[in-house]
């Protein structure tokens, strides 16, 4: 996130939403940015999908982590476009590497990923790298229709991430529809020693 920030060739779709729907409304990026989360833990407990250490570690870690990189300016901010476009395409994939990662740990997802992950279980004959895209697509068009900022990075975020991270797993052989994620709920059963690992 903070590699597609840094690139400075246009936000991440979800940012040129938020941003939208901000100007629109009249209130602050961050209020809607956490609304937007709510709305989306909703709707991954409305597809089923489980909450737990990933999720709040997500949730509490990102976004410290990309203001603590800003900060050091670990990743300087791009003036060229050329420049722009390889720190984009960097940040596309090391995203895609760490999702193989930290979903590999069963933990759950994040909310945005939980989101993908729901969906791509009612859609399994398509890749969870294009059900990925077609969000990113969409939250893209709503974002450019709310007045939100883009530009030519935005774009190849949007169709870009899906890509890579489709690559990444084929690569690896993990589909994440697949992991038997550990909720909170699961942990209270683990420590009462009523967990069961293949319900």
């Amino acid at each position: 996130s903070s590699d597609l920030s840094r690139a400075n060739i246009g936000l991440a779709p979800w940012d040129c939403f938020c941003m939208g729907v901000a100007g629109q409304a009249g209130v602050s990026y961050g209020q809607v940015s956490f609304s937007v989360g709510v709305i989306t833990i909703v709707a991954d407990l409305l597809l089923k999908e489980k909450i737990g250490a990933g999720t709040l570690l997500n949730a509490a870690i990102c976004g410290p982590t990309v203001d603590l990189l800003t900060y050091l300016d670990a990743v300087p901010l791009q003036h060229t476009f050329l420049g722009g476009l390889a720190v984009m395409l960097l940040g596309i994939v090391v995203q895609g590497f760490g999702r193989y990662i930290y979903m590999s740990a069963a933990l759950c997802c994040g909310p945005r990923d939980a989101l993908v992950v729901g969906i791509g279980k009612h859609f399994r004959r398509i890749s969870i790298g294009k059900v990925n895209t077609a969000i990113l697509a969409i939250v893209l068009a709503a974002g450019m229709l709310l007045g939100g900022q883009f530009g030519v990075g935005t774009i190849i975020s949007a169709f870009g991430l899906g890509t890579v991270m489709q690559f990444i797993f084929s690569r690896f052989r993990f589909d994440p529809r697949s992991i038997n994620n550990l909720s909170l709920r699961d942990y209270v059963n683990v420590f009462a020693g009523k967990y069961d690992n293949g319900r």
